[in-house]
């Protein structure tokens, strides 16, 4: 089986860090959504349609489902929210599983919750918080090689 073939074995973990504060890894996480937006718009004129693209802003928001097993880090994360400070999230292939996702990590930085969702079981079943979240900068690496964005609406680095 070649580098690149896929059989799924790979285990993905998600790591928090407060602004100034050491990395935790958010443990159980349900779920998490990376959502990347560039909007583009196709430039027209009186004398021609199609001509080239109007690029705008890119987005970058994200969200994930936390259970409230890891108390520490539950705190953490809910208390960005309460005082609105930014924070880092990282998302990478866990240390000796398999690496079969197509990217080794992803770094959201610069980020800031816009929604917390909470629910509670009364069957005695663990609380769980839903964030929403949007990020000033998303960085990915694989096999040693970067990826960043930029404030010019581009990015740095490439792929392998």
């Amino acid at each position: 089986m070649t580098a690149e073939d896929m059989n799924w074995n790979s285990r993905l973990c998600v790591s928090y860090k407060p602004a100034g504060g050491a990395s935790s890894i958010v443990h159980p996480i349900n779920n998490m959504e990376l959502n990347e937006e560039d909007t583009v718009d196709i430039m027209d004129s009186i004398d021609a349609h199609n001509l080239g693209y109007s690029f705008g802003n890119p987005r970058y928001s994200f969200s994930f489902e936390v259970k409230a097993v890891n108390m520490k880090v539950f705190r953490q994360i809910y208390s960005s929210f309460r005082k609105r400070t930014r924070f880092s999230v990282g998302m990478g292939v866990v240390t000796g599983l398999s690496d079969d996702w197509y990217l080794d990590s992803v770094e959201i930085t610069n980020c800031m919750i816009t929604n917390v969702s909470q629910t509670v079981d009364n069957t005695g079943g663990v609380p769980t918080l839903k964030y929403q979240a949007v990020a000033l900068d998303v960085s990915v690496s694989n096999d040693g090689t970067v990826l960043t964005t930029n404030h010019t609406g581009g990015g740095s680095g490439s792929l392998t």
